[in-house]
């Protein structure tokens, strides 16, 4: 069995696909922020900080009061970049009229993974920063529900910069 709940790991699945269909270049990631915010905020206490154009950073506090009258105040700190690269995505495996179109045939179920491929014609995360995102998210959303109950006192904050 897995550490992380199934729901979770298809919801991040899902996220993946979502931010890789919606690539953004450096510095206009305005949509890929707004969509790690709704995520962090639907899930933890998280305090927000916009900054350096489409830059977040996110505090996250401790859940454990108890915790923080006995033990110094610990951190975690985790980054992701958030933009995509000026090219477009050519995957053979992938149908071209689904990037076009954004439909897909209900009863070929096994291109359902296509939903991920860029809907736009010169941008694309071949990078890898969708996935870095959606771990961020995930890890961050592990810590506090997991972790920030039993180990992160409550005055202190995870510092989460993206």
């Amino acid at each position: 069995s897995s550490f992380v709940p199934e729901s979770l790991l298809e919801h991040l699945r899902s996220l993946r696909h979502d931010i890789h269909r919606h690539p953004e270049l450096g510095f206009h990631e305005v949509r890929t922020r707004e969509t790690v915010e709704r995520e962090l905020a639907s899930c933890t206490d998280a305090v927000f900080t916009r900054m350096a154009t489409t830059g977040l950073v996110v505090d996250i506090k401790g859940t454990n009061d108890q915790l923080a009258q006995s033990r110094p105040a610990r951190c975690v700190a985790l980054r992701a970049d958030l933009d995509a690269l000026d090219m477009t995505e050519e995957n053979e495996h992938l149908p071209t009229d689904l990037k076009r179109t954004g439909s897909i045939d209900t009863n070929a179920t096994m291109l359902a993974r296509s939903l991920a491929r860029s809907r736009s014609e010169s941008k694309a995360h071949m990078c890898g920063h969708d996935g870095h995102i959606v771990m961020l998210v995930g890890a961050a959303t592990m810590l506090y529900q997991v972790w920030a109950p039993c180990y992160i006192p409550s005055p202190r904050v995870m510092a989460l910069p993206l």
